[in-house]
């Protein structure tokens, strides 16, 4: 009879032990699940991380080779363009000689053509000088034709009046002073253009028109020497 209670006992504490054993395993499982659910976590963040690295990776060797492959065709195309410009330079360099040499001998050209021109009025205003007014007026009219924009084309005009007056050649002479006086009213000559206009017709008995150049003269050039030549012919 004192062995149905031991076995009893005994059957009790195996059962207790089985629950607990039960019960260990099942937290031992869910320790493990728990572990391997953090793991593959874990290890889809470590796989994750390695692509975004390995990512970078290339697309810096991406980078870098692209950088290398502009910085190549930059260093070709400095090349390229210090050679063009030096072919420019070159270029440059001997237009500029050209040009130079161009400026030299038109300059030349312009001096000597300067110098003509001088020769000529001079060579017109000697023959004036000397009484040779027949050559006088051809080389004054030939200078005029040559340089009809000189400044000393007006006073060719002036001389060529003053040579025909020299030989009498009036009419001529009236022409030409009128002329001067038209273009030019208010240049060195005029004054004079307008005495020698009195005279002309003073010599063809020309009265009335004598004295409206003189009144002319007076009014235009009150102060010169020819409207003074006037006044004292006039009180004579």
């Amino acid at each position: 009879m004192k062995r149905i209670p031991l076995l009893i006992c005994l059957s009790l504490f195996c059962v207790s032990c089985s629950q607990v054993t039960i019960l260990r395993t099942k937290e031992l499982t869910a320790v493990r699940d728990s572990l391997s659910h953090e793991i593959a976590v874990l290890k889809k963040n470590i796989d994750e991380e390695m692509v975004r690295e390995e990512l970078h990776r290339v697309y810096v060797e991406i980078t870098l080779k692209s950088m290398d492959e502009k910085l190549m065709q930059l260093s070709g195309n400095v090349t390229e363009n210090l050679a063009k410009i030096s072919e420019i330079s070159k270029r440059t360099g001997l237009i500029s000689t050209q040009m130079a040499e161009k400026a030299r001998q038109d300059s030349l050209v312009a001096t000597i053509k300067e110098q003509e021109r001088l020769d000529l009025f001079s060579l017109a205003k000697s023959n004036y000088d000397k009484g040779n007014f027949s050559l006088a007026v051809n080389d004054f009219k030939d200078y005029i034709e040559k340089y009809p924009d000189s400044d000393d084309a007006k006073a060719a005009l002036y001389w060529k009046a003053e040579a025909s007056y020299a030989m009498n050649s009036l009419d001529n002479a009236k022409a030409f002073f009128q002329q001067y006086f038209k273009e030019n009213r208010t240049e060195k000559f005029a004054c004079a253009a307008l005495y020698k206009l009195g005279l002309i017709f003073n010599k063809q008995s020309q009265v009335k028109n004598r004295d409206a150049m003189w009144d002319l003269l007076k009014k235009e050039c009150p102060d010169s020497r020819e409207a003074k030549l006037v006044i004292e012919n006039q009180k004579k």
